[in-house]
């Protein structure tokens, strides 16, 4: 799968083919035959001039037709390679660009969050198999919407007046329809249906979007507990050049989301480290959720096999381990993750995530926008 980067090659020289060489040299071997023929055979060396002449001329003729083709075909070479190298850098630039993530909220079951999985591995929680329910005290939506209205305020002042357009995510429209009124008196906005991350394709064109997103996770059990852990997670991103304009905190760099699957991972992680000019060896934390074994053996081979430094102790942050099935808004959640843990480390972060049967996405995380 990857991105709908074209499989563009170098250019190949189409040579004609050989039976299209033999005829002419046959020609060629004919006429000057003929010619040697009529000079012995013929007393009027006129028409033997003749012949040398018309073979004069053959061979003029295919000598100046050889050049220009050749000539053609150089040219036509050094057209293909420009081309080719201002397709690539394009596609380059295109995959470089990032969102930036000026807020960053998540309420987990753990107090203390994503930071709980870079301790050392016999601290880490392990969980894998148990819903969990907030960490504190109850409160209801409303309040943890207000305390998430809040904590953002002191991360991003002022992010209200920028605030474009607000989403909620989820698996479907009426799933979020009952918390959508919620989130309405909270921030004086309706907020849009989000069901994946790629809807957000649009705000990495920075003269589609002059403001902020606010993008609301809110995975509450119904009742009952459920077999996934509780979550509520918010997000504000924009793109650099408002972020830059607004002089806005950039908390991280998100960058373009790659749909992918497990016969392709490695090929996919190729083109996502080849056009992100990202250096393998800089990826200090891989993290991963809802994959079967093959895959998480596809990723720790290509980890093995390209040099990736990571610890040898816990080399990956399964965030299931920690905190359980994957719940129907968990691609956002661990992005939330993903963004919460920034300060602790300020490395490159790689997020592996299965979405789907057999689908899996990609995403690169830096803690500073990277140059496009």
């Amino acid at each position: 799968m990857g991105w709908p980067i074209p499989d563009t090659r170098q250019y190949q020289y189409s040579l004609p083919r050989k039976r299209t060489w033999i005829l002419l040299y046959l020609s060629v071997a004919i006429e000057v035959i003929l010619c040697v023929v009529d000079y012995f055979s013929k007393e009027n060396i006129l028409e033997v001039y003749e012949y040398i002449s018309d073979l004069f001329f053959i061979l003029m003729s295919f000598s100046v037709f050889l050049v220009f083709y050749c000539y053609y075909k150089v040219v036509k070479k050094s057209v293909w390679d420009d081309e080719l190298k201002n397709a690539h850098i394009a596609w380059e630039q295109w995959s470089r660009e990032q969102l930036v993530i000026c807020g960053n909220v998540i309420s987990s079951p753990e107090e203390h969050n994503a930071s709980v999985m870079l301790q050392d591995t016999q601290n880490i929680p392990a969980y894998p198999h148990k819903g969990r329910p907030l960490f504190g005290k109850s409160m209801t939506l409303k309040q943890r919407l207000a305390e998430i209205d809040d904590m953002l305020e002191r991360q991003c002042p002022g992010y209200r007046y920028f605030l474009h357009t607000i989403y909620l995510a989820g698996i479907s429209v009426d799933a979020v329809n009952t918390d959508a009124e919620d989130v309405f008196e909270q921030w004086h906005l309706y907020p849009e249906h989000l069901s994946s991350l790629s809807e957000l394709k649009s705000w990495y064109d920075e003269k589609a979007h002059k403001g902020i997103a606010l993008i609301i996770g809110i995975q509450l059990w119904p009742s009952q507990p459920q077999s996934y852990s509780e979550f509520i997670s918010a997000q504000l991103i924009t793109t650099p050049a408002f972020a830059k304009e607004k002089k806005l905190p950039v908390l991280a760099g998100l960058g373009r989301v790659m749909p992918s699957a497990s016969d392709t991972l490695s090929q996919d992680l190729d083109m996502l480290f080849e056009y992100t000019g990202i250096d393998r060896e800089k990826i200090k934390n891989i993290w991963l959720s809802k994959l079967d074994k093959k895959a998480m053996a596809d990723v720790s081979i290509y980890a093995c096999n390209k040099n990736i430094p990571l610890p040898l102790e816990s080399p990956y942050h399964l965030i299931d381990h920690t905190f359980g099935p994957p719940g129907p808004v968990a691609d956002f959640i661990a992005l939330a993750l993903l963004a919460d843990s920034m300060p602790y480390h300020q490395d490159l972060q790689l997020l592996v995530k299965g979405s789907g049967d057999k689908e899996i996405f990609l995403c690169l995380m830096t803690r500073k926008i990277i140059d496009s």
